[in-house]
């Protein structure tokens, strides 16, 4: 009985080790600050991006041993462009579209909710490897968009210190895709070009179901 207890507590010694392990690294990276910018720590510039929300912090290892520590958070959806929006005058927009663009029945854009168009928002993912004499670096940055009903594009690479310095200055967009029809429809929204916008988010569905 006596060994038997003394395993387990080895073992929850163990797991307690490790999920120490996980946390501080977590808090090295939060706590740490970038050589472009000492006002700030990394943790006060991503926890306080203005624009970001769902914001989450994770650590995990790479098949080769590397420790990451992951940030990930969502920027805009376009409910708040259309509070008066119903699914009857969104499905006339869209026909208007599958007119200009479809040649097939396959190629018509189906719309069975508004969250098929309105729900898709930018999702980005900061990627900070430590390293072994326990400093840091960003090492990648990734951006896709998600729509509710799990569509998505593929990931995109970003250049890490500039997609930083983007939030560090708490910057609205990283505007990534300039003249996307993503950005197009989030500067007609600001802009009350609201007819501008919704052709632009179904172009945008439109282009994304065809692959």
């Amino acid at each position: 009985m006596k060994k038997c207890l003394l395993y387990i507590a080895v073992i929850f010694t163990l797991l307690g080790c490790e999920s120490s392990s996980l946390n501080s690294n977590i808090s090295l990276v939060k706590n740490g600050v970038m050589n472009f910018n000492k006002t700030l720590t990394v943790g006060q510039a991503l926890d306080n991006w203005e624009y970001c929300t769902n914001r989450k912090w994770e650590n995990f290892q790479t098949s080769n041993g590397v420790e990451v520590v992951q940030f990930t958070c969502d920027m805009e959806n376009f409910y708040k462009c259309f509070p008066d929006m119903t699914l009857k005058s969104l499905k006339k927009s869209v026909d208007k579209i599958n007119d200009k663009k479809s040649k097939t029945k396959e190629d018509r854009l189906k719309i069975s909710s508004l969250d098929d168009i309105l729900s898709v928002h930018t999702q980005y993912a900061f990627q900070f490897t430590i390293n072994k004499d326990d400093t840091f670096q960003i090492d990648n940055v990734q951006m896709r968009y998600i729509y509710k009903d799990g569509m998505k594009t593929r990931d995109v690479s970003l250049n890490p210190i500039k997609a930083l310095k983007f939030a560090f200055q708490n910057s609205e967009s990283l505007r990534v895709y300039l003249g996307s029809e993503f950005e197009d429809a989030r500067m007609n929204c600001k802009k009350g070009n609201k007819e501008l916008a919704l052709g632009d988010l179904i172009g945008l569905r439109y282009d994304l179901s065809r692959y």
